[in-house]
């Protein structure tokens, strides 16, 4: 009879076409990854949102090792804005970059994340033996950060030609956005310097107008500049709680006190 083997046929056919799918349905999910941040001749910086992809863990369960896992790796999906943002959430976001050294020399990078008010921020990159990882966050001692900066500041350092993939861990009770960039030290140097001079002009200007307005307040007795006092002082201080300037220099141990500073000087 050649009914057996006609479904024999039938049935390699429909294996062969399914292998096939199958193969098709990895490729694309690989195709959809995010892109390797390469490091090339005459750039100081990048900016690394859209080479990030990202996993949702909901229950905020997942380790480094499920993580590394075939099948949590196939559910990373690529970012699809330069500044990622995910709003108010109570899921822990894990951000999956590659960075590959094209130059023939060894590099040294920053990967910053401006971004101070991340209650927990953990950082794995490879290691001799697997991986090794920074735990900070503004839910932590600033001595947590591997470099002492308002924001976070992580080094990067590559072989010639080597490509490495680095792990980001975030959580936090607030809004969790992620502006993230890789820099040259040079150049982070640079920015930072014209940003704290920026800022401390900004708040040299506060504090000018605090000092005036209050002797204002104590010589007119009128109430109206007691409360432009308040107003100014809340002001400044909710300015330097939001960049990370209060944590890094007027509170650097006070953790309670850090997380509770955005919403007491509202």
């Amino acid at each position: 009879m050649k009914f057996p083997s006609l479904l024999q046929q039938t049935l390699r056919s429909f294996a062969a076409l399914f292998l096939a799918a199958l193969g098709l349905i990895i490729l694309f999910a690989a195709s959809i990854q995010a892109q390797t941040l390469e490091v090339v001749e005459g750039s100081p910086s990048y900016a690394a949102g859209r080479h990030l992809d990202f996993l949702e863990d909901i229950h905020s369960t997942f380790t480094l090792a499920d993580i590394l896992s075939p099948e949590l790796q196939g559910q990373f999906h690529p970012s699809e804005s330069e500044m990622p943002g995910f709003g108010f959430t109570q899921s822990s976001m894990w951000g999956k970059l590659t960075i590959k050294n094209s130059l023939d020399k060894y590099i040294e990078f920053f990967l910053v994340i401006d971004y101070p008010p991340l209650d927990y921020l953990d950082f794995y990159y490879p290691a001799a033996k697997g991986y090794e990882v920074f735990l900070t966050g503004d839910h932590r001692p600033f001595v947590t950060r591997p470099i002492n900066a308002r924001n976070y500041v992580f080094p990067i350092t590559l072989k010639p030609g080597q490509q490495l993939t680095y792990y980001l861990r975030c959580q936090t009770k607030g809004s969790l956005n992620l502006p993230i960039s890789l820099e040259s030290p040079t150049y982070y140097a640079e920015e930072t310097s014209l940003t704290q001079t920026m800022l401390g002009i900004y708040y040299g200007i506060l504090l000018v107008m605090t000092v005036y307005i209050s002797f204002l307040y104590l010589n007119l007795k009128d109430i109206i500049y007691g409360y432009y006092v308040l107003f100014i002082v809340s002001f400044l201080g909710f300015q330097l709680s939001l960049n990370g300037t209060g944590f890094q220099y007027l509170w650097p141990n006070a953790i309670w006190w850090n997380n509770i500073t955005v919403p007491f000087f509202i």
